[in-house]
């Protein structure tokens, strides 16, 4: 099995970081004379350190103690002995998908086991390495609080003293796992072994980073994608304390200088003038008035069971609807950064990434080297949400570092953050359900359109360097060469019906189709995907046909719902924790969804109304089935994080388009909920004998569906369209 791939049963032990002799390193916080290193993960030094290589990020998921956990549960060691490093981007770090990748709430599902593994394997070694040294049967010892203990005899040794000769032993193919039996951390919610260090400052964002010789670097970016600097007057600038020099380059125009706030205040006395570059003519209002007139282009059916047109043209009551959700931003705290220092025959790039290996291959391509020669050490993100897939600051520190031969620290503003974005595609979701006169619904057809991620991705890669695209992205796509459009996806993208076509709702006929939205923008992976406006569809079109057919919106999932299914039974939990059927605060009225993604499932009741024409959150109630709760805390934490984050986008969040230009730039215009407007929030974790599945993003799809119906039962007003406060205030010219 590969590194922490998931698979048939163990681990590959015996990888470590120097398994791979063409990898370039430096030396790293686990390279410690005479330290016992069973594998590329767990090192423990002669004077008794844990040391633990994550290969994943921590952008605030808490997966750095998650981890931890796990290494410390194998080892029998107080979580506090458990020092934990980031992974540089390395061969051996990369999982089953052949990336090192934080992405896709994967990270407890990978490393559930094979971190207990490679813990275990040390254990099971550390355990040889005493008998051998007493003379006595493996079987007759013990470990508990960094020590190896012989029962009988009472001898015993700390894991630094048994280092060396643990070093000589076999390393174990399949090591039992000691908490399978008797765990003492997992469920359970220490401390966040990350959180003193984030209270008292010392924790290194990428924006922390500095290096000897380093140059700030500030980027002004062109106004419209695609254009260039035609013309640049910058001697005024150059002439500024600190500043280096003012350079173009092919992502636009660099203010070089000492400090990054020299930088900033030669920003004014630089003028640049830009070509109008390719989709000046571009409006989000024009497409989207386009999308309400086309007839499908290039439709294709990702789902098709019974006759649905038949069923459609019965004896039946028709339902149709149609809802549409904007292009959305990632915004995270920490702007896009990166630290680049090009040298003659290697690159060393210190960035906040969510793939150290996307990262390899980019650079790589800028400056002609192979990927092995790019070493990437990976800090601290200060939120990602997908955004932190796209290496475009990687692209540009080590374009202007190889430019001026000095290692070089760009830093985007807000403004260039959310106008220079790859944003969550903007979509268009035409609904039909059939009613029969026993009340029943018996056909659903869905109709999706929106750019596809997937080939959008693509050639975002292969922009970097001519004919070029990174093998990992190469083989999930199937594809070869640079050139890839939407129709070159078998089926479509799979995102654009991810969670409508594997619906649980039980239809005697269902349709699914998707089409393809052809537009200028680049379009990438934003927290929960095509779940996101998905999710928002379908939930709200359960509550439409609820309202069609005269039943009670949770009595309709119930027996729409297969029973026994885990979706039915987060249903059931909701219905209690949040009161269904009692009556809500006066002027208030409650909403709910369901959804399953990235594994888990999710149900969520939201009691909202509006007060003088403003959309008010009072409170939210969730259950979660994930799995295992390694540590219900961070799951909590985790949901909460996602209600409030889909609760921004689904009241006021939106990228609009007009001549090319972004008109959002900062949290001014593209809004996120205040302390002040954040509801209630009430997270019931659901016990569960399955292994953990995901949580980062499934927080997200079920909040917008569940506001949205609940607004419906507040005002009797549907809103169809995200962001859900505009199309409050414009429910005269369509919303109804």
């Amino acid at each position: 099995m590969k590194v922490l791939g998931v698979g048939a049963g163990a681990l590959t032990i015996g990888i470590g970081y120097r398994a791979c002799d063409e990898q370039r390193r430096v030396a790293g916080p686990a390279d410690v004379e005479g330290a016992f290193r069973p594998n590329a993960f767990v090192t423990i030094t002669p004077d008794d350190r844990i040391l633990f290589a994550l290969n994943k990020a921590e952008m605030g998921q808490g997966i750095i103690t998650g981890y931890a956990m796990l290494i410390a549960e194998e080892l029998a060691v107080p979580l506090a002995r458990v020092q934990t490093h980031f992974a540089d981007g390395a061969p051996e770090f990369r999982t089953s998908d052949g990336m090192q990748l934080t992405a896709s709430s994967t990270s407890m599902r990978q490393g559930f086991v094979p971190v207990r593994q490679a813990a275990a394997a040390a254990r099971v070694m550390l355990i040889a390495a005493a008998a051998e040294r007493w003379g006595v049967e493996p079987s007759a010892c013990e470990v508990a609080n960094g020590q190896v203990r012989h029962v009988a005899s009472g001898q015993q040794a700390s894991y630094g003293e048994l280092a060396g000769s643990a070093a000589d032993q076999p390393v174990p193919d399949e090591p039992p796992l000691t908490s399978d039996t008797a765990p003492r951390l997992i469920g359970s919610s220490p401390q966040r072994v990350d959180i003193r260090a984030k209270v008292d400052g010392s924790v290194v964002y990428g924006m922390d980073v500095t290096v000897p010789g380093m140059v700030r670097a500030l980027v002004l970016h062109p106004p419209r994608f695609g254009a260039v600097a035609t013309e640049v007057q910058a001697d005024e600038a150059r002439a500024m304390p600190g500043v280096i020099d003012v350079v173009s380059f092919p992502r636009g125009v660099a203010i070089l200088a000492e400090k990054y706030w020299q930088a900033l205040r030669a920003r004014p006395h630089v003028e640049v003038a830009w070509s109008d570059g390719p989709i000046a003519q571009f409006s989000t209002t024009t497409l989207r008035a386009q999308l309400a007139q086309q007839e499908a282009e290039a439709k294709q059916t990702h789902r098709d069971e019974g006759d649905v047109e038949a069923a459609l043209a019965g004896d039946v009551s028709v339902v149709e609807a149609v809802y549409e959700t904007p292009y959305l931003a990632h915004a995270p705290m920490e702007p896009q950064n990166c630290v680049a220092d090009v040298r003659e025959d290697y690159v060393e790039i210190w960035v906040p990434t969510q793939s150290p290996t996307v990262v390899q291959e980019a650079a790589a391509a800028v400056v002609g080297l192979e990927r092995n020669d790019v070493i990437v050490h990976t800090t601290f993100l200060g939120g990602g949400f997908g955004r932190r897939v796209v290496p475009d600051a990687v692209v540009e520190a080590v374009t202007l570092s190889q430019l001026v031969g000095r290692p070089v620290q760009v830093i985007w503003s807000r403004e260039s953050d959310t106008r220079q974005g790859h944003y969550r595609p903007l979509s268009r979701s035409s609904m039909r359900a059939a009613i029969n006169t026993d009340g029943q619904p018996i056909a659903l057809a869905y109709h999706s359109w929106s750019s596809p991620i997937l080939a959008d991705q693509a050639g975002l890669f292969a922009a970097i360097g001519p004919d070029w695209m990174p093998p990992s992205v190469r083989r999930v796509l199937g594809k070869q060469g640079a050139k890839l459009v939407a129709s070159d996806l078998v089926g479509g993208d799979p995102l654009g019906t991810e969670g409508v076509k594997e619906t649980p709702y039980m239809f005697d006929n269902i349709r699914v189709e998707y089409s393809p939205i052809r537009a200028p923008i680049s379009v990438a992976f934003w927290r929960s995907v095509g779940h996101s406006f998905n999710a928002f569809v379908i939930e709200s079109f359960i509550d439409e046909i609820a309202h069609a057919s005269e039943r009670d919106p949770y009595e309709l999932r119930m027996a729409l719902l297969p029973a026994g299914s885990r979706e039915r039974a987060v249903l059931e939990a909701l219905a209690v924790l949040g009161g269904w059927g009692e009556p809500a605060a006066p002027g208030f009225a409650k909403g709910l969804a369901v959804h399953a993604s990235f594994g888990s499932y999710c149900g969520q009741l939201v009691e909202a109304g509006v007060i003088e024409d403003r959309i008010v959150v009072r409170r939210v109630a969730c259950v979660i089935d994930c799995g295992l709760a390694v540590h219900p805390d961070l799951v909590t934490a985790q949901i909460e994080g996602g209600i409030i984050f889909g609760l921004s986008a689904a009241l006021w969040q939106q990228i609009t388009i007009e001549g090319g230009e972004v008109q959002q730039g900062n949290f001014d215009s593209y809004r996120v909920l205040r302390m002040h407007e954040c509801p209630q929030i009430q997270v019931e974790i659901a016990s569960s004998d399955h292994p953990p599945t995901g949580v980062g993003e499934v927080g997200v799809p079920p909040i917008a569906p569940a506001l949205a119906n609940a607004i419906f039962a507040a005002t009797g007003v549907r809103l169809r369209d995200m962001p859900l406060q505009a199309a409050w205030d414009q429910r005269d010219r369509g919303a109804s």
